[in-house]
């Protein structure tokens, strides 16, 4: 029952079992696990070679030579070959094998991107007295050293001053063992501890896994952040201590704030004298707030000499507001830019929320 807990669990959450296919193979390394085994099974029209290359890592390529013996009494001519797919293919040194002689195939397998347990084949057709169907099949586990399950976490929505974690777990399936696992760039928005598992099985180490580890990710509201920022996204890597290899890390956070607007910032665009100029905002609360819009006191601070804002605060739904800003200038502009505040605040002077509003120069470029 562990073993398929374990395995079911890991190949769902990475979601990862695939073909991986490619005309670019690199340097062809030879395998140098036990030589196939002959199988004879189901009907004497077809034999099966098979051989197990074991592990290997994500996009290289293996190969294994298949010696296949004619026994029958004339020459066996290669007709045709078969493959299960393109990632694998089997070379041929001769088409022709004698009575009683031996051709080598050089089966060439390259494997997928990703975490993946493989089973290939390629079906050799000869013709003559005695021949049959050749199957050359191999298996595989793919295993890239570092797999991170889940690879991409939404820590989900954190309110100021609160913080709110999420797991992910580390695969060692490299040749040797961690002393600890780093995870690059970290944001100051969130916090990574880890602790290493202990108790593997057997059958987890038949697949390949040499060690465990957990990681808890820990995501806050950060103090300094700007109101317009509503979410955070990262990419990170993780990687075995004092190792090149890494995996991949997305990690994704949501700020929950007690007031938004939109937009958050008000663009007036040029202002020349006598102008008004109407922009719009919505301020979302996320609770209902306890004042009434018509209660709410509305400041401006900034504006240069001259140009004036009215504010009309009109409500749209319970915890929704609809602010009008007008602007107007009763001069021509000295400075480049208009860089003012909009202020709500509540009857006992408290600030709820604080809006720029920003005008342009006529002469300004």
């Amino acid at each position: 029952m562990r073993w398929c807990l374990f395995n079911h669990s890991l190949l769902m959450m990475l979601s990862i079992l695939y073909c991986g296919c490619s005309a670019e193979d690199p340097v062809l390394p030879v395998s140098n696990t036990a030589d196939a085994s002959l199988q004879k099974k189901g009907s004497g029209d077809e034999r099966v070679y098979s051989h197990d290359f074991g592990l290997v890592r994500p996009d290289s390529v293996v190969s294994h030579l298949f010696a296949v013996t004619n026994t029958g009494t004339s020459i066996w001519i290669l007709e045709k070959s078969v493959q299960t797919c393109s990632c694998s293919v089997a070379r041929a040194t001769t088409e022709r094998i004698e009575p009683g002689k031996s051709a080598d195939f050089e089966f060439v397998y390259k494997a997928p991107g990703k975490f993946s347990d493989e089973r290939r084949a390629v079906y050799l057709h000869f013709s003559g007295i005695g021949a049959s169907v050749h199957k050359l099949e191999v298996t595989a586990k793919v295993r890239p050293e570092v797999v991170v399950a889940p690879a991409d976490v939404d820590l989900g929505v954190v309110s100021r001053g609160e913080t709110v974690d999420r797991t992910v777990f580390v695969y060692n399936f490299g040749e040797n063992d961690w002393g600890g696992v780093t995870v690059s760039d970290l944001p100051k928005w969130l916090e990574v501890s880890q602790s290493q598992l202990s108790g593997l099985g057997e059958d987890e180490k038949a697949v390949g896994l040499r060690q465990r580890w957990r990681l808890v990710l820990k995501g806050r509201f950060p103090v300094e952040t700007e109101d317009a920022v509503q979410s955070f996204r990262e990419s990170l890597h993780v990687s075995p201590l004092g190792s090149n290899s890494s995996s991949p890390l997305k990690v994704g956070l949501s700020l929950k704030r007690p007031i938004t607007v939109t937009p958050s910032l008000i663009m007036f665009g040029q202002l020349t004298a006598g102008d008004k100029l109407t922009r719009k905002a919505i301020v979302t609360f996320a609770e209902i707030p306890n004042v009434l819009p018509e209660k709410i006191c509305v400041g401006i601070t900034g504006a240069p000499a001259g140009v004036s804002v009215n504010t009309v605060i009109s409500p749209v739904t319970e915890n929704r507001w609809l602010v009008t800003f007008e602007m107007m200038s009763e001069c021509d502009l000295t400075a480049d830019f208009v860089n003012a505040f909009g202020e709500l605040r509540t009857p006992d002077g408290g600030l709820l929320i604080q809006i720029p509003l920003v005008a342009k120069a006529a002469h300004a470029n």
